[in-house]
């Protein structure tokens, strides 16, 4: 099997939408990229950060790309607030929708407002809210 690093995969399918509103391919910024070579190599992290960054927008394409390329690999973010956890999902939604990959490729199982799951490497993608109940 092919070793596929994360960077390589986010930045090779996903594609973002500007502050300007363009569609652009994905590629990582000065933040992201130091964010990503200073991760932890264990199974959590929490990062405190500033916004406007890209940490986030980071952070999701990474997921995703282990969600898409890493058998049983499950990510959950957890944000601060109901509003703050949709629009985080949408941006995992519209990465999926833009992706440079026909979806039969990557497909989809169950995709809801705040998860979705890959059938192919039994992934799962998770968007909470701290301190919201799940029903």
């Amino acid at each position: 099997m092919i070793a596929l690093d994360t960077v390589d995969v986010a930045e090779g399918l996903f594609k973002v939408m500007t502050k300007d509103q363009r569609v652009v391919p994905f590629r990582h910024n000065v933040a992201q990229t130091l964010l990503y070579s200073a991760r932890p190599k264990g199974r959590r992290q929490l990062v405190l950060k500033a916004r406007q960054q890209g940490v986030s927008t980071g952070i999701e394409t990474w997921f995703l790309a282990d969600c898409v390329v890493i058998p049983g690999t499950h990510a959950t973010i957890m944000s601060h607030s109901q509003e703050e956890t949709a629009d985080l999902m949408a941006r995992v939604h519209f990465a999926l929708d833009t992706m440079d990959a026909p979806p039969r490729v990557i497909p989809r199982h169950f995709d809801s407002k705040y998860e979705v799951s890959f059938p192919v490497t039994q992934a799962s993608f998770k968007v909470r809210t701290a301190g919201a109940r799940v029903t």
